[in-house]
This record gives C-alpha cells, sequence and structure tokens, in this order.
C-alpha cells in the first residue's frame, strides 16, 4: 500500500493540534482551579481574621461582664447596709411620741394565783401598745411610765395583784377586807420592748368568815 507523504504530513499536523489543544484546555483548568483555591484560601484567612477578632471581642465582654456583675454585688452590699441603718434609725426614733391606754374589766373573773387581768374594754389605746387578746401593754420607746391601777372586790374578800415587767414584779396593789375599792400608782423604768402586765399574786386571797 502506498501513502502519500503529504497525507501523513497532514495526519500528525491534526495529532499534534490535538494533543496541544487538550493541554492547552488542562493548563486552563489548572489554572481557573487556582484561582478558585485562592479565592478560597482568601475567604478562610478573612474568616480566621474575623473570628479572631470575634474571641477578643468576646473577651473583652465576659471581662466588662465580671465588673458589672461586680458592679452589681458591691450596690447591692451597698443597699443592704442602707437598709440595716434605716431600720437602726426606726428603731431609735418612735413612730409616736406619745404612748396612753386606759383599760376595763367590765365584768366579774375568777382567777388563778399568777393568772393575768386581761382587760376587755379600751377606752384609750394611743400607739396601739395595749393586746387585750394576751392582757400586755408592749412598750414601744424606752421611758418613764406612770401605771395607775383601780380595783373592787367583794364585802370580806381580799384581793391582791401585781405590776409585771418581761417577768419580774414592780409593785403589788391590794384591795383588803375592809375596803370594798382601792387605788395605787407606780413609776415604772421601761426600755423599748418591755412587756408590762397585771396578774394575781400568789399571796393568798383571803375571804373573812
Amino acid at each position: 500500500m502506498v501513502v502519500s507523504k503529504k497525507l501523513v504530513v497532514v495526519l500528525v499536523f491534526c495529532l499534534y493540534g490535538i494533543i496541544h489543544g487538550k493541554q492547552v484546555e488542562d493548563v486552563e483548568s489548572i489554572a481557573d482551579m487556582k484561582k478558585i483555591l485562592d479565592r478560597v484560601l482568601d475567604e478562610v484567612t478573612h474568616l480566621r481574621l474575623e473570628n479572631k477578632n470575634m474571641k477578643s471581642d468576646n473577651n473583652n465582654l465576659q471581662m466588662k461582664l465580671k465588673e458589672l456583675n461586680k458592679s452589681q454585688t458591691e450596690l447591692l452590699h451597698r443597699c443592704r447596709n442602707v437598709e440595716k441603718g434605716n431600720n437602726k434609725l426606726n428603731e431609735k426614733v418612735p413612730t409616736s411620741s406619745i404612748v396612753a391606754f386606759s383599760v376595763v374589766l367590765d365584768h366579774e373573773a375568777t382567777l388563778g394565783p399568777l393568772q393575768v387581768v386581761k382587760y376587755n374594754k379600751i377606752l384609750t389605746n394611743v400607739g396601739n401598745v395595749y393586746d387585750p387578746r394576751h392582757g400586755h401593754a408592749n412598750i414601744p420607746m424606752k421611758g418613764i411610765y406612770l401605771v395607775a391601777v383601780s380595783s373592787m372586790n367583794h364585802v370580806n374578800e381580799a384581793m391582791h395583784v401585781e405590776l409585771v415587767r418581761n417577768g419580774d414584779v414592780q409593785g403589788m396593789h391590794s384591795t383588803e377586807i375592809s375596803t370594798l375599792t382601792s387605788g395605787e400608782s407606780k413609776i415604772v423604768f421601761s426600755a423599748r420592748t418591755d412587756c408590762l402586765s397585771l396578774r394575781t399574786s400568789v399571796k393568798k386571797q383571803t375571804r373573812q368568815p
């Protein structure tokens, strides 16, 4: 078989063109991929920088938050101290400079030894110091108090009662057999929160036959 030299040259040229074209396409694809990879690397670098900045901002925010918490704790502590100071001032300054009460037992009562006399009828109770449920007067402020007691007993019977402050006897009041009514006054030095009451005495209540 005889092949023309011109045909061989044409075939070689075509083959070279095909191979060269393929190489050019590969080179262009690699260049595009490199460009894309460079953009991705740039984005990653940018994101890393932003992440670093965010970490720094986060640390700064955490430090500021700790400072705010510390300031809040100090403020709460100061508020508690102010509240304690106000409470102490309220304890020292009475809500009212006048304390006065007048009470009556408007019915007959039979009481045992050391039993508190509970006056049921309140005529005056300035400062709300007298508690009729327990028969006590709760003193709201330190001072000197005048306590006046009047009593009435049956004929031929004696009655003995005691003025008590916080469980300690401050004075005794008696209505003897020969006397139907009697009265007595007592000056008492009392401190704040003291409790005053009138109770029957352990002294025997006597009756004349």
